[in-house]
């Protein structure tokens, strides 16, 4: 996970080239080095073989030196906007332990324990490199942080565990909602219910250093870490609960389930039968967004998609 983009030499030759077919007539235009001064005009200085040689070997001796530098400058370029998958492995326990720590805080009596996942960690760090402050909108549940600085880059425990703590902060907003509007939609506070919602029972995360980060309004950070969270299976459905309030686990969703400190830990059933249609389209592939045309949804919806090849 600590890996680190390296420079592809063949793209900045393919640059190379195409900024050179481009600046030839510009330069050739700007730097008109085989004209005969002024001087040598009203002197009626005739152009002969060996002024027309030196001339020529100024305006290749020029013409290096400025697409070298070009080169440079594009090498460096790339290197300052490649984003850099952070290693976190270190903060992985922690980042479980405070998400369970949060969802045990609900006094829910179907709350499930959350499982680190290691896929959807790969898939949240795909989108962390792409470094787009925005939403996939995948089929799964998303949780987005990140902070910027104009110094020296933010530390990586600092940006996580403060975004796990905006996240949740959002209860505030939620708790202001009357039971129907809780319904309807998530609002302002979608952080926070895809945090603690209870059917939820696995999560990946990843950190991505951006040398510059673009929001959804085109709006750019520089200098940022980028905290990216996955879950599965995805909350803030349309129409139902969070979680359902009362002593902790007596309403597990698989009946009678071990109790983790407060919450439902036992076996998790979406990743035993992860491959089944009725599992899988139970919760995602009912949305009218969701299109076969897409990547991975075939394989996630075969139900749905099949039928649709049928018609």
């Amino acid at each position: 996970m600590g890996q680190q983009r390296t420079i592809d030499l063949k793209i900045f030759r393919s640059i190379f080239g195409h900024v050179t077919l481009q600046l030839l007539p510009s330069l050739a235009f700007k730097y008109p080095a085989l004209s005969v001064s002024d001087e040598d005009k009203s002197r009626k200085v005739p152009r002969t073989h060996d002024i027309e040689t030196n001339q020529r070997m100024m305006y290749s001796s020029f013409l290096t030196t400025m697409l070298s530098h070009l080169f440079v400058g594009l090498c460096l370029l790339f290197i300052q906007v490649a984003a850099v998958l952070v290693n976190i492995d270190r903060y992985k326990g922690e980042i479980q332990r405070t998400h369970n720590m949060l969802r045990s805080w609900q006094n829910a009596a179907d709350m499930k324990y959350m499982y680190w996942d290691s896929d959807l960690e790969a898939r949240a760090g795909q989108w962390s490199e792409g470094c787009r402050f925005e939403h996939q909108m995948r089929g799964y549940g998303e949780n987005l942080a990140f902070m910027s600085s104009t110094g020296p880059a933010p530390r990586p425990r600092e940006t996580i565990m403060d975004g796990i703590r905006n996240w949740y902060n959002e209860i505030s907003l939620w708790q202001r909602r009357s039971p129907q509007q809780r319904l309807q939609f998530c609002g302002a506070a979608c952080h926070y219910t895809q945090l603690v919602w209870s059917r939820t029972s696995r999560l990946g995360c990843t950190l991505s250093y951006c040398p510059v980060l673009v929001d959804d309004r085109g709006s750019t950070y520089r200098n940022a870490m980028y905290f990216v969270c996955f879950y599965d299976p995805q909350g803030n459905i349309v129409g139902q609960p969070v979680f359902t309030p009362g002593p902790p686990c007596t309403r597990c969703p698989g009946g009678r389930e071990p109790c983790r400190n407060g919450l439902c830990a036992g076996p998790d059933i979406a990743r035993r039968f992860r491959r089944s249609a009725a599992i899988t389209e139970s919760w995602m592939c009912q949305s009218p967004k969701v299109k076969c045309s897409s990547p991975n949804i075939p394989e996630k919806c075969p139900t749905k998609c099949s039928s649709e090849n049928e018609g």
